[in-house]
């Protein structure tokens, strides 16, 4: 009876300093702004826990604002294509221009969004993973997992704004494989991120590389110039763009099934092309490659987060402070 009695009264205070703890480690995420791990004394954090204490944190420092401004920008985006997308040769090009906006939209702000992520909490990740409450490989991929849900909820809803409202393609399965190429593109644009992130020693360096590397991704996508007359030496940039492959996928699902298009009010100075074939010709695109863009954009999301993941790892060796 005695030992019943003690059992339950020791539960209760562990109950007690459990709470005690959250309440503490809570107060100070607020009011430093990181996140802090639970106190769990004499075990190591599961990948489950520190995910959610990251999609807490997550949540509590991103502005409601911020919810509401891509959306807008994809309603004022979507406007300008409003009734300029018909089966003639100036729609053709209006076509790709929310190509272009659906797709660098899903880029450049997310992988930005993550350039910034790891050195903020590098300083309390060591010191958390010194005190042995998670490993590296759990801290990685519990940044990786948080991020998912706002990504792809955010992703989800610019591509049916703009998608429907500039009056793309209006089947049903075009649209679903075009939200799913998005969201491969803004996936293997937060593993980028998380690659440079870990690579450089502070924020500023590391945008020092990125910028110039976006040039170059984004002149290979194949919508500024024509890829077959780079030089030899360049062409092979392409290879490493998700941006060109996430291009020539999406202009594959608009394209493929328009057989007729319309040469009317055509100037002698530009020649006419008639069908979604010769559209993809014109970009140097081509329809077999549909599922090889895929597969790409897939080894080059596992690439970035090897590389991402090595680099932190690196740094935890050398004790290398941000």
């Amino acid at each position: 009876m005695i030992a019943q009695f003690s059992k339950k009264k020791h539960n209760q205070w562990d109950k007690y300093i459990n709470e005690l703890t959250f309440a503490f480690n809570s107060a100070i995420s607020k009011s430093t702004g990181f996140s802090l791990a639970y106190l769990n004394y004499g075990r190591e954090l599961t990948l489950q826990e520190v995910s959610m204490n990251h999609v807490q944190t997550t949540c509590e420092q991103t502005p409601v604002w911020n919810d509401y401004k891509k959306h807008v920008v994809a309603f004022l985006a979507s406007m300008c294509f409003f009734g300029a997308i018909n089966q003639d040769q100036l729609g053709i090009q209006a076509v790709q221009g929310v190509i272009f906006i659906l797709i660098s939209e899903n880029t450049f702000f997310p992988m930005y969004g993550t350039l910034s992520l790891i050195p903020q909490q590098f300083s309390l990740f060591l010191r958390e993973y010194e005190d042995g409450l998670y490993s590296v490989h759990v801290y990685y991929l519990s940044q990786v997992i948080a991020l998912l849900p706002g990504l792809a909820l955010e992703s989800i809803v610019f591509t049916t704004i703009v998608y429907w409202l500039s009056d793309l393609s209006n089947s049903i399965t075009e649209f679903c494989l075009t939200l799913f190429i998005i969201l491969l593109t803004i996936n293997v644009s937060t593993a980028c991120g998380f690659f440079f992130s870990t690579s450089f020693e502070n924020v500023a360096l590391a945008m020092a590389y990125l910028v110039p590397f976006d040039y170059l991704l984004m002149i290979t996508m194949g919508l500024f110039i024509k890829l077959s007359s780079l030089p030899i030496y360049i062409q092979w940039i392409k290879y490493i763009s998700w941006l060109f492959y996430s291009t020539e996928a999406i202009s594959i699902i608009q394209w493929r099934h328009v057989n007729n298009i319309s040469c009317n009010n055509l100037t002698a100075d530009f020649p006419c092309i008639t069908n979604g074939e010769k559209v993809l010709e014109l970009y140097d695109f081509s329809e077999c490659s549909f599922l090889a863009d895929i597969y790409s954009m897939i080894a080059l999301y596992i690439l970035f987060h090897l590389l991402g993941y090595y680099n932190l790892l690196k740094k935890c060796q050398s004790r290398n402070f941000f």
